[in-house]
């Protein structure tokens, strides 16, 4: 049998066995090879996978911290009033009037998922043109440095995550910059059963945006209540204005009773919303400590140094190194930090004394002590409350 170029062999052919001019389109029989035979021996140039688009990372895709509303440090699953500047689940921030919500991270989630935040609003309280409230994901600059906002290079983005309502209808929410003179309002359908909404925002090449650092870099908000100072009728679009929220959607806090449940929150660059990024727990949690660490109560062996007789100056080993030197707060009744087997404790609340954002130990300073001796080492014990490490945005 004769052959083309050079004896039969298993090897497949490629061009160079084959001489130049020797083949023409007509002695190609019609119907030889399918389309489809040639593509499965052609390499794949941009192939895809089910749950998964080449083009964007595999991991590391959500920025949203705390999506799965797995981390609750500050209330674990107990049901609590929100007011302005307290947390649902960490890193979700309630902004907005006093009172008139709660917040609770529950077991009811869809399939994939253990916890969502779920919102009950209390009293009808149908908000006011000055009203701006609800739920905001802050996140720092460093880490929305690859969206380029601000520039001609700006980047698309995607917005998505699984909600239910006690109210069927649009609900609004929006994106902003730190210094919120630059929003794009969004709404969203809710249903009374679980679903996935998505909404794509195109980056904005205007406007001042922080995108190093770790101050405020963008804020989504997922509005529960807002007047006509804070809404309007232009969304899906970039607006020089501080906007929360669109004009006749649903506003939460104006039905007593009406509950919100969210989860599976993500922020991904591109036009598609991708399969949710689960991470770990323990990753997770290591996430919200960068903004939010507890020195518990009960802790015996910490090292503390006498500055004087009344001033101890205490090392406290971090989890992780925080975002910013944070500010401190008791978190009981109780007293935190004591000295001595008699537990002397010294009075108020302890300070930072020295912190360093690149090493997990932090400086603590407590004064109110009496008789300590100046220039000594002494065991600290943390006391019966504990202490709260506040670094949040």
């Amino acid at each position: 049998m004769a052959s083309l170029g050079r004896p039969p062999a298993s090897a497949p052919l490629t061009s160079a066995d084959i001489p130049a001019g020797s083949v023409s389109a007509v002695k190609v029989a019609s119907d030889v090879a399918t389309q489809a035979e040639i593509d499965l021996k052609a390499p794949l140039a941009n192939p895809t996978f089910t749950g998964a688009v080449l083009g964007t990372p595999l991991s590391h895709r959500n920025m949203i911290i705390n999506g799965g509303m797995q981390v609750s440090q500050r209330n674990g699953t107990s049901s609590f009033a929100l007011t302005n500047g307290k947390f649902g689940t960490d890193r979700w921030k309630y902004n907005g009037d006093s009172s008139r919500l709660t917040a609770q991270q529950v077991a009811d989630a869809p399939a994939g998922f253990h916890y969502s935040l779920k919102l009950a609003s209390v009293g009808n309280n149908s908000p006011g043109s000055t009203a701006g409230s609800g739920m905001w994901m802050q996140l720092e600059g460093d880490d929305v440095t690859r969206l380029s906002y601000g520039t001609n290079s700006a980047k698309t983005v995607t917005l998505s995550f699984y909600v239910k309502s006690s109210i069927a209808g649009n609900f609004g929410g929006a994106f902003s910059n730190g210094a919120m003179n630059r929003a794009y309002p969004f709404t969203f359908p809710v249903t009374t059963s679980w679903n996935r909404v998505s909404i794509t925002i195109a980056g904005d090449t205007t406007g001042t945006w922080i995108t190093s650092g770790t101050g405020y870099g963008l804020r989504v908000i997922l509005n529960s209540a807002s007047g006509s100072n804070f809404n309007g009728s232009n969304a899906g679009a970039w607006v020089g204005a501080d906007r929360r929220d669109v004009s006749g959607t649903v506003q939460l806090e104006a039905t007593n009773g009406a509950t919100l449940n969210i989860t599976g929150a993500q922020l991904e660059e591109g036009s598609v919303a991708t399969p949710f990024e689960h991470r770990s727990f323990g990753d997770e949690l290591t996430r919200c400590q960068r903004y939010y660490q507890i020195v518990p109560a009960g802790m015996h062996g910490l090292p503390g140094f006498a500055a004087n007789s009344t001033t101890m100056k205490i090392t406290y080993p971090l989890a992780v190194p925080l975002r910013v030197t944070p500010t401190t707060s008791i978190m009981g009744a109780g007293s935190a930090f004591a000295v001595g087997a008699a537990r002397a404790y010294g009075s108020g609340a302890p300070t930072i004394g020295k912190y360093d954002p690149h090493i997990c130990i932090i400086g603590i300073n407590k004064v109110g002590f009496t008789g300590l001796n100046s220039n000594t080492f002494y065991s600290f014990y943390t006391g019966s409350t504990g202490t709260t490490l506040d670094s949040e945005l």
